[in-house]
């Protein structure tokens, strides 16, 4: 079965298509690319239907891989979006899902070599020993996380509630 793989792996033009990576590192900068993004536009419901969205570069330093290929250093990134961030948001991203981009031709058009399909923001936890509604935190204010461990039991993570801070 696995020599029926690797035959039709190799047959296919299409075959080879890379896994996204997960990645975590630190944003430097956004750019602007000029490339066109669909919009379809017209008018919907009444209304005129306006698209905001413009291609936008990343650079991010790469400190370490979690899943897929791994992907290393400094790398340039191409997304879909409103507008570059300001550089105080933007250095809160820390996760980071990256597609690569197959095409040379979309590579050269974008400036980069990976599409961002996903990122996220670092988020802080607290974790401690008992229910937090034990010390008077109320379970509707917080989402609590229980965390299993076979040497040190159970623990309650959860973030703090908005304005908690």
């Amino acid at each position: 079965m696995k020599s029926l793989f690797a035959i039709l792996l190799i047959l296919s033009p299409c075959a080879v298509i890379a896994a996204p990576s997960v990645v975590l590192g630190e944003a430097s900068g956004n750019f602007a690319i000029d490339a066109e993004v669909y919009c379809p536009g017209g008018e919907k419901d009444g209304l005129i239907e306006v698209c905001m969205d413009v291609w936008i570069g990343w650079r991010i330093t790469v400190q370490k891989t979690l899943s897929g290929t791994p992907v290393r250093g400094r790398i340039r990134a191409a997304r879909i979006q409103h507008g570059p961030f300001v550089r105080s948001y933007l250095k809160r991203f820390r996760l980071f899902v990256l597609e690569p981009i197959e095409s040379a031709e979309m590579r050269k058009r974008l400036g980069a070599d990976y599409l961002i399909n996903d990122l996220s923001t670092m988020h802080e936890m607290y974790c401690i020993s008992e229910p937090p509604a034990q010390y008077g935190l109320s379970e509707d204010d917080i989402d609590v996380h229980v965390r299993q461990s076979p040497v040190l039991g159970s623990s309650y993570c959860f973030e703090l509630p908005k304005g908690g801070e």
